[in-house]
């Protein structure tokens, strides 16, 4: 795999904000809602934590190293560029390669056309909605770490919101547990006071992102040791399996530990 350096394209070639209107609002949820999500656990939660122990203090610390890392790696994701319009692909069509008619190049095995990015991507794997941009070639790694430290940094946030949650809600009883499973009718009835239902919504949330990027973690790791796209996955397509460790460091590069 190149280094990332070799295939970062400027700000001024690659729009920041996607094109598609779905995209442009989950990018917006994700550059948002992550840091939002941070100084809500770091800044207002903190004070909970008034006694300052060295668990809190190291969760803190932990859940900016997170942050750091989810915005580089959505950073990289976003504008190392996995198409072909800016590499020299031949001009004669090769055997099993294709003929893109939008893109008016030849595109090489496992490279397809994604209809949002209007552009062929090289071993696409994806279109990554929250990103608005595809997972190919170049910037998979980059996918793969975003979604273990926004996995990681969701779980570290829950717990650690989780004793002031319980407080805001009234206590471990029955009907205030009973309220966190429609917050927003326990909210309606004075079940929960609007201090109570943000931090139930809060950690709904946060459990529901550790959920789905546990999810993709398994899809992902099942396709990365089998040498799989999510598309050939889909076909059955195993052509393309070098062996586990191989197929390891297409993905993840050399430098894999960094």
């Amino acid at each position: 795999m190149n280094e990332p350096q070799e295939n970062v394209l400027p700000l001024s070639k690659k729009e920041i904000l996607p094109k598609n209107k779905l995209d442009r609002g989950l990018f917006l949820l994700m550059t948002v809602g992550v840091p939002a999500l941070a100084i809500w656990e770091t800044v207002i939660l903190f004070r909970y934590h008034s006694e300052l122990d060295l668990f809190s203090c190291s969760l803190i610390v932990f859940e900016v190293i997170l942050l750091m890392n989810v915005l580089g790696n959505l950073f990289y994701l976003k504008h190392v560029d996995s198409s072909g319009k800016h590499k020299k692909l031949p001009s004669v069509l090769r055997p099993n390669w294709s003929y893109c008619h939008f893109c008016q190049m030849n595109s090489p095995p496992r490279a397809y056309h994604c209809p949002i990015c209007d552009e062929c991507i090289l071993k696409r794997d994806q279109h990554c909605m929250f990103a608005g941009c595809c997972v190919g070639f170049y910037n998979h790694r980059y996918y793969l770490m975003s979604v273990i430290y926004i996995m990681i940094g969701s779980l570290c946030a829950a717990i650690f919101q989780w004793p002031h949650c319980l407080e805001s809600i009234g206590g471990f009883h029955l009907l205030p547990i009973l309220s966190m499973a429609a917050p927003h009718i326990a909210v309606l009835f004075g079940f929960l006071s609007i201090y109570g239902f943000i931090c139930t919504i809060t950690q709904i949330i946060l459990l529901a992102v550790f959920i789905l990027t546990s999810y993709l973690l398994i899809v992902q790791i099942q396709c990365i040791f089998t040498g799989q796209t999510i598309h050939e996955k889909r076909a059955g397509i195993t052509v393309y399996d070098l062996g586990w460790k191989k197929n390891f460091l297409q993905v993840l590069g050399k430098k894999w530990y960094m």
